[in-house]
């Protein structure tokens, strides 16, 4: 499906789309933005833009069909990317510090254990 190249680049919350011109007769271009599948958003550029920046973005899986029409036919490309929350990094370093200190609790009484003996 891809008629030009296109590569999108994340950030915390936002997304930068960089995409070739197919010609430079391109009368119109636009990005669908699907997140988990779902259409969400579409975005008319100019005709001379070669990128898009998205803000705000929640954490999750996206796809984009960038559609540049020249002289009356449509030519695509697609592809995806991924946000990922920093709240869910930092929770799952929650979850490694209390795993830790579980362990050295488990450590101490096997220890204490030992001395018993």
């Amino acid at each position: 499906m891809n008629d030009f190249n296109s590569k999108a680049y994340t950030g915390r919350d936002f997304a930068n789309i960089f995409f070739e011109k197919k010609s430079e007769d391109v009368e119109t271009i636009t990005i669908q933005l699907f997140r988990d599948g779902f259409s969400f958003n579409t975005i008319l550029c100019d005709s001379t833009d070669t990128s898009y920046t998205m803000h705000s973005l929640a954490s999750g899986n996206y796809e984009y069909v960038i559609m540049q029409m020249v002289d009356g036919h449509p030519f695509y490309s697609k592809d995806s990317f991924c946000i990922k929350s920093e709240d869910a990094e930092v929770m799952a370093i929650k979850k490694l510090e209390k795993q830790i200190e579980e362990l050295y609790g488990l450590v101490n009484v096997i220890s204490r254990k030992q001395r018993l003996f």
